[in-house]
């Protein structure tokens, strides 16, 4: 009665009461006692003595069975009292001193229990895609990443970004569900993930290859001892990191477009452009022929000014820094494994029918990679809304799959290939034949506050569980729109 449901059970809060529960469990055993002793058949008498001794080895051995039997080997009791956020704050502790930067669910961060173990160490509270890809320049050794179990869609997203990291799912010595995730990425697996893949094919056939950190060339400078005319490609993924207007420009003395989710945003005629993109990865390309080593290829932008971060104050010089154009850096650029994974979402205030949708503006755009298990304290826009994911679904082979929607909180319908196959307000799960390859796929989500719901399926032979990121694809046409084009 006096325990608080968002906190662990204390028996602190009712050990006053312990006293006046004994009273009363003794005064039901006196009367049974006085009652049974004072009976004129001798029978009673010597009954109620047997009966007393039962009812307390029956109340003892409940008591031991319950407490060293079944408590003691439930996966349930042993993570109710905060055992999560005190096994997360010593490993913190312990991975903070060998000098990996803490990054956490906001609940871990602002939890009572990781304050108490962990408050000589700073922590960064860690979301997709805001933060995730991980910029190097934000952590020391290594980042050490703790996430609660509906964040299990940020758990994915790392495993497919960092395949090779340390990733571990903490769970009851017994058994049972995960308590929380965690996983260990040093600095040099960050920084081998940054960068643009950068080859150069000659015209006897050899191919340069290398990882450029900025999307800068000199070509007298980088291409020592080749002779031209040579061919250009540079690939890879931008990281958006916040929302905005984005101008970009390319200047090449060369012929040379770019390409901003496989479509092109930039050439030798249209050399500036003005555009909105999604938050989170995007995939860039930039081809040339290059004609002359005495020329440059680059591509530069202009971001929208940051948000000023938690008791962070900008300065007006670094506001002026901003907005100049300038070549992206290695921070906002990606190859190999960490990509655009996910599906492509528009997020919508004021619409609550998806007809209507494709006809507005979205007040906000995000390349959500772990839709399978959505969940976020702060939704992405405030307040009743409609949100849309469209991409594809990478199916690995032919056969009968099983989609179900798990947790979810508000409504939501899944389509594929352009039919409803499920919705929460009739059934939640179904069967559908699919061949193996890519799959049209579109989620629909009303909201009246904070965002969950959970995306599972069944491939052939194989459990129910989420929908890894690799297996999803955003939908080009919902990743960015143009707001300028040229000058």
């Amino acid at each position: 009665v006096l325990t608080l449901p968002w906190e662990a059970p204390q028996s602190l809060r009712t050990i006053t009461v312990i006293p006046a529960v004994i009273t009363l469990i003794t005064i039901g055993i006196a009367f049974i006692w006085k009652t049974g002793s004072s009976a004129r058949l001798p029978a009673a008498r010597t009954g109620t003595a047997a009966f007393i001794a039962v009812l307390l080895a029956a109340i003892t051995y409940t008591n031991l069975n319950a407490y060293f039997v079944e408590q003691a080997n439930s996966p349930e009791v042993y993570a109710a009292y905060s055992t999560a956020e005190t096994l997360m704050a010593r490993d913190l502790a312990d991975q903070a001193e060998r000098g990996y930067t803490p990054m956490v669910s906001r609940q871990f961060r602002h939890s009572l229990v990781a304050t108490l173990f962990g408050h000589r160490f700073p922590r960064t509270t860690i979301a997709a895609p805001l933060n995730i890809p991980i910029d190097p320049q934000l952590v020391w050794l290594g980042a050490t990443i703790y996430l609660e179990p509906h964040e299990a869609g940020f758990y994915d997203t790392l495993k497919s970004y960092y395949p090779s990291a340390d990733f571990r799912e903490i769970r009851p010595p017994m058994g049972g569900d995960v308590m929380y995730y965690s996983a260990y990425i040093s600095r040099e697996e960050l920084v081998a993930a940054q960068g643009l893949m950068s080859r150069r094919a000659m015209a006897d056939g050899e191919v340069v290859e290398e990882i450029k950190q900025s999307t800068d060339s000199a070509w007298r400078l980088e291409a020592v001892g080749e002779e031209p005319p040579f061919a250009v490609e540079w690939e890879g993924a931008l990281h958006i990191t916040h929302p905005g207007q984005y101008t970009m420009v390319l200047i090449s003395d060369s012929p040379a477009k770019a390409l901003l989710d496989g479509a092109v945003i930039l050439s030798n005629d249209k050399p500036k452009v003005t555009i909105e993109p999604a938050v989170g990865l995007h995939t860039l390309e930039l081809r040339s022929s290059v004609e002359d080593t005495d020329g440059a290829l680059r591509l530069l932008w202009r971001p929208p000014p940051r948000p000023p971060k938690e008791g962070e104050q900008t300065t007006a010089e670094e506001g002026i820094a901003e907005q100049t154009l300038k070549p992206i850096a290695a921070g906002n650029l990606y190859h190999g494994d960490v990509r655009p994974v996910g599906l492509a979402g528009r997020f919508f205030k004021g619409i609550t029918d998806a007809a209507d949708a494709d006809d507005v503006a979205p007040d906000a755009m995000r390349v959500t990679p772990g839709v399978s298990g959505g969940f976020w304290y702060d939704s992405v826009v405030e307040g009743e809304h409609l949100a849309i994911w469209d991409g594809s679904l990478n199916v690995p082979e032919s056969g009968l799959y099983r989609f179900r929607f798990g947790d979810v909180h508000g409504e939501m319908r899944m389509i594929l290939d352009g039919d409803e196959i499920i919705d929460t307000r009739g059934e939640r799960e179904a069967e559908v034949e699919l061949t193996a390859g890519k799959h049209r796929i579109r989620l629909e989500y009303l909201t009246s506050g904070g965002s969950r719901f959970e995306v599972l399926w069944a491939p052939p032979g194989q459990q129910e569980s989420r929908i890894a990121p690799e297996y999803l694809s955003p939908a080009p046409e919902y990743m960015f729109f143009r707001v300028i084009d040229g000058e």
